[in-house]
């Protein structure tokens, strides 16, 4: 599915992944982040199908988020 660690969205921001959750009563499955560029660390999740998307926005054609880094360690 996702693999842990920093992505970046194609604006720019990064956000440390913590890996993925499925909502135990509709069954979506969620990816679990917060945001590095913010003070705030609080934990967020977003549908897996919307942080895995291909988006296009002006001239840009890509993912929305693309993986910086693995974190092969686990959660920090």
């Amino acid at each position: 599915m996702i693999k842990p660690g920093v992505y970046v969205h194609f604006k720019g921001g990064r956000y440390n992944v913590l890996g993925t959750a499925v909502h135990r009563d509709s069954g979506r499955v969620d990816v679990i982040y917060h945001k590095l560029y913010s003070e705030d660390r609080s934990w967020e999740s977003k549908p897996l199908s919307e942080f895995t998307e291909t988006i296009t926005r002006g001239d840009y054609t890509g993912p929305r988020y693309r993986l910086e880094w693995a974190n092969t360690d686990g959660p920090k």
